[in-house]
């Protein structure tokens, strides 16, 4: 298509008058000028203006798309960031990840730096545009959107920390190549528009994605690419000054009505009062709309944030802009959100104190670049009891707040008596990332749950109190249950104090992790529960700084699990002892907290912690001469046994060398305390290779039993056993020791094994 031509005159039919040309003699040719002449102007002025628009070769005119002329999925891909449009392609040139290039008419981003060489190769680019075909796969498509999801879930850390913004960013590219995320992003291609075509602004933009942040001045829209209508027709000054509810609800309605959308185009639209259905439209470009001291963006970007109030004196009909103006349920603030997807800057709903029913995002989520923050009104924060609560009677059979594909902050909110199935849960989170700041949960069968797909969960602060019961009831439940690949942050590593730390009280389970689960529990404070910690399948956490007191078990960990517990983790002792601290079933391995600096695993079978060579000589005839010793660390040796092993013991093993016939024995023997000792005794005359088994049992809190039975060659076997009464409520120290009763003899000690059953 070429340009029109421009419109000239070729015939003075006031001339022709003057002629007395045939035909003309009695027409109005003053008047037949003037409206040719209008026409001619407006011909040119039009065809001036394709002009701008155009180039001779029928493609867009460079330098000429800005951020508001593009599609809201276009917006949303250029605002990943980190895209440098390079031009056409070249031979033998460097590219990095992420330069974008046009070859042969279609548009390509760099996926594996390279030097291009001699010629195009398709396997180091990934389709961005074409001649108006979708990308080449759903697969390329997915990949896109995974990169585009990564940037968006690194913006979260400044309020969640580095290690759990990276999950979120593992989470949010696996949610992205679903196959819905991925055909909706095969469908955004932008046929034709290649890299000179973008604005100044738009090429910085792709460059950096911070100058989002600081555009004000985006100017008059005069091209927008979607079907609506704009608020300037319909009188709007966005001004800042004048009152413009009357011409945005006009727009709003108009829209509904043509099923479009609402088009800004910069400026501040000043309203004094809700605007019916403005959150059931979408709403296009770039402006604000102030409503008293709040400040909603169209667009937001970098710092800004759009607030959307809730109240449970609010009215279904306002669309929440104000305090003043507050949606009615929790559920309605979050619809609110549902048609400004893929959204940039900050998003917030904020409940006034009252009682709200259950909520749950859309199954699809909500996009931001940002995680959408919910919270209640400020109580000081932990441990006090928020004002927000989200609780619709006793036994409640389904969950407080649902969420699906979304990354969430809570804040200062209670969940309560959701327990009335297995189900049951305060909040429910599949491929999302829920992080919550003094969050309680009173009487849930879970607190949280992450549903039946991974998810992370970041728990700052907060109480769980008599969550894990059905119906308030039956055991089973949890205070968080995390399977399916779980990550979690219960506490805040390094914290150093229990002080801010979650409360886990009352509850069947504290934390039950299982399937792939791994992360974190730093001071936690664990109180009056069935089991603190339970690992049934193949899970991992590292514990540090936690509090356990008063539990029926504190940590009980099976098949393949691993608890990575440190010196800093507290067990109750009198009063506040644990039934059992730590029980570690087969295949599963704690690392400290039974035997101070040993990992043990697998309480069923007897299980060798430690092996020593020491090939030591001992002459000394002082019984308190020590070989090898243990820290037995309190309460783990006593109270209630674990049931699928009650066998609790502590055998050690010694093969050494006798000599010397000097004295009338020699003695080895395992002492358990200051004072209890498994004695075995050898005939001063006895000389040469020996073995020697010693083992204490532990049948309750203060009583043990020990048995000894030693061999050496050529003389009968010496037997010993005898009771003990060691209060293992404290740290208690198993020492085997070595001595001789004249120190012409001596016995040398080459091997020493160590093992460890049933706890």
């Amino acid at each position: 298509m070429s340009f029109a031509p421009t419109y000239t005159p070729t015939t003075s039919f006031a001339q022709d008058e003057s002629n007395q040309a045939s035909g003309r003699a009695t027409v109005k040719t003053a008047s037949v000028d003037v409206e040719l002449a209008n026409i001619a102007t407006s011909h040119n002025e039009l065809n001036a203006n394709v002009k701008k628009l155009q180039r001779d070769d029928d493609k867009l005119r460079d330098l000429l798309v800005e951020p508001y002329a593009l599609s809201e999925q276009t917006r949303a891909m250029m605002a990943a960031g980190g895209k440098v449009p390079k031009g056409a392609w070249l031979a033998n040139t460097n590219y990095a990840l992420s330069d974008l290039v046009q070859f042969q008419a279609v548009a390509y981003m760099c996926q594996t730096a390279h030097n291009s060489g001699p010629s195009f190769n398709v396997g180091f680019w990934l389709t961005i545009s074409g001649d108006g075909s979708s990308a080449s796969s759903a697969q390329q498509s997915a990949a896109s959107a995974a990169t585009a999801s990564a940037a968006a879930a690194a913006s979260a850390t400044s309020a969640i920390n580095a290690d759990s913004a990276a999950d979120a960013a593992m989470l949010s590219a696996n949610g992205a190549a679903d196959s819905e995320l991925a055909a909706q992003n095969a469908a955004n291609s932008i046929a034709g528009l290649t890299p000179v075509n973008l604005s100044a602004y738009m090429l910085d933009l792709l460059a950096n994605n911070s100058a989002a942040s600081t555009r004000t001045d985006l100017g008059a829209a005069s091209a927008v690419s979607v079907a609506g209508v704009s608020v300037k027709d319909f009188g709007a000054l966005c001004n800042g000054v004048t009152d413009d509810t009357a011409a945005v609800a006009a727009a709003v309605a108009e829209a509904l009505s043509r099923n479009v959308g609402v088009i800004w185009s910069g400026g501040s639209a000043l309203t004094s009062a809700s605007i019916a259905d403005f959150h059931s439209v979408r709403h296009y470009g770039y402006g604000a709309v102030i409503r008293g001291t709040d400040t909603f963006y169209i667009s937001p970007t970098g710092s800004q944030t759009n607030t959307i109030y809730t109240s449970t004196s609010g009215s279904v009909f306002s669309d929440g802009l104000s305090a003043a103006q507050p949606r009615r349920t929790l559920q309605a603030a979050i619809d609110a959100l549902s048609n400004w997807q893929l959204m940039g800057g900050g998003w917030k709903i904020k409940m006034a104190a009252g009682t709200y029913a259950r909520a749950r995002t859309p199954d699809a989520g909500l996009r931001s670049l940002k995680p959408i923050e919910i919270e209640g009104p400020a109580v000081g924060g932990h441990p006090n009891v928020p004002t927000a609560l989200v609780k619709e009677g006793a036994t409640q059979a389904s969950t407080g707040l649902v969420v699906f594909d979304t990354n969430l902050v809570l804040r200062d909110i209670k969940f309560e008596d959701y327990n009335g199935t297995s189900a049951a849960a305060g909040v429910s989170g599949s491929r999302s990332l829920i992080y919550t700041e003094n969050v309680h949960f009173t009487d849930c069968y879970y607190g949280f749950s992450n549903g039946g797909a991974p998810a992370v969960v970041n728990v700052k602060g907060g109480i769980f109190d008599d969550c894990g019961y059905l119906n308030s009831v039956t055991s089973g439940g949890a205070a968080i249950r995390g399977l399916f690949h779980p990550k979690c942050e219960i506490g805040a590593q390094d914290a150093g104090t229990l002080a801010g730390g979650p409360i886990i009280r009352n509850c069947s389970l504290g934390i039950r992790l299982q399937e792939g689960g791994t992360g974190h529990c730093d001071f936690v404070t664990f109180e009056d529960c069935g089991v603190g910690i339970r690992f049934p399948t193949g899970a991992r956490l590292n514990l540090d700084g936690s509090s356990f007191k008063r539990c029926g078990t504190a940590i009980y960990i099976t098949s393949g699990s691993y608890a990575d517990t440190t010196p800093n983790t507290v067990f109750g002792t009198g009063a506040d002892a644990n039934g059992r601290n730590i029980v570690v079933g087969q295949g599963s391995l704690v690392a400290s907290g039974v035997i101070d600096g040993q990992a043990l695993g697998n309480a069923v079978d007897i299980h060798c912690f430690s092996t020593t060579y020491p090939a030591a000589v001992y002459t000394s005839i002082s019984s308190v001469n020590t070989v090898e010793s243990f820290l037995l660390k309190a309460g783990q040796f006593g109270g209630v046994a674990y049931s699928a092993n009650p066998s609790r013991k502590i055998r050690c093993i010694v093969h050494g060398t006798l000599a010397g016939t000097t004295g009338t024995y020699k003695r080895v023997a395992l002492r358990l305390g200051s004072a209890a000792i498994a004695l075995l005794s050898f005939a001063g005359s006895t000389v040469g290779n020996f073995r020697a088994e010693l083992e204490w049992s532990f049948i309750s809190s203060s009583v043990q039993h020990y048995s000894a039975i030693g061999t050496a060659a050529g003389v009968v076997p010496s037997l010993s056993q005898g009771a003990g009464a060691v209060g293992m409520s404290v740290d208690q120290t198993i020492a085997l020791q070595a001595y001789v009763e004249n120190a012409a003899d001596s016995i040398t000690v080459n091997a020493i094994e160590w093992f460890v059953q049933g706890v």
